[in-house]
């Protein structure tokens, strides 16, 4: 799988200025968790030096899924594997959604915790921790973990502009930049759940396009 991701394109001819292109330097691959789905991988394309897009990609039965993140918006499509061998992707215009940020600033804080040493490597430890307390037994609320490393080619905030929580972190203050290492939540028993941990950082040469008049 680590071969397929030294390539992404899919080729379709269009007009180049009639499309929006959005480029990608990095991979990081995931180890996703937790209860009801399959422990599974999960490769995150992103840029470096701008988080407002993101590419996530991961296995679908015999196909891979793309959900391609722009702002407010997130594009979704299915790829044979033998696309997958390509630089670029050219998507015409692939079915979206509205992402809906359910999430409000009063209803979180965001902690900063003591730091955790992981193979001799400093982590930053964040807790974004839901203090609605209504909200937190309706809606069954976990405290999220996010332990962040710093890396000398990551100059924006470890936490892309299109996640539902980014208006939170920008409220609380500067976020931190660097790489998210793990993702966790912990239930009232302190269990984790739903955990992510990355197990590589890849350097990527990726190219989405899309329609811009697109809809």
């Amino acid at each position: 799988m680590v071969k397929i991701l030294q390539f992404l394109f899919l080729l379709i001819f269009i007009p180049v200025s009639a499309q929006q292109d959005y480029d990608f330097d990095y991979t990081l691959e995931y180890e996703y968790s937790g209860k009801g789905f399959p422990d599974h991988r999960r490769y995150i394309f992103v840029n470096s030096k701008d988080n407002s897009s993101r590419l996530y990609v991961w296995e679908n039965k015999d196909k891979l899924a793309l959900r391609l993140t722009i702002g407010s918006r997130e594009y979704f499509t299915l790829m044979l594997r033998d696309n997958f061998f390509v630089e670029s992707i050219a998507l015409r215009c692939p079915p979206f959604s509205l992402a809906k940020n359910g999430k409000r600033v009063k209803d979180y804080t965001i902690l900063k915790v003591q730091d955790t040493v992981i193979n001799t490597e400093r982590l930053s430890h964040y807790i974004l921790k839901p203090v609605n307390v209504k909200k937190i037994k309706r809606d069954n609320l976990m405290p999220e973990h996010f332990l962040v490393a710093q890396h000398p080619d990551f100059n924006v905030p470890f936490i892309s502009k299109t996640h539902p929580s980014y208006a939170i972190w920008e409220a609380y203050g500067k976020i931190p930049h660097g790489v998210m290492h793990q993702h966790y939540y912990l239930d009232e028993q302190g269990k984790k759940v739903h955990s992510a941990n990355l197990v590589q950082i890849l350097k990527a040469n990726k190219y989405i396009s899309i329609y811009k008049s697109c809809k």
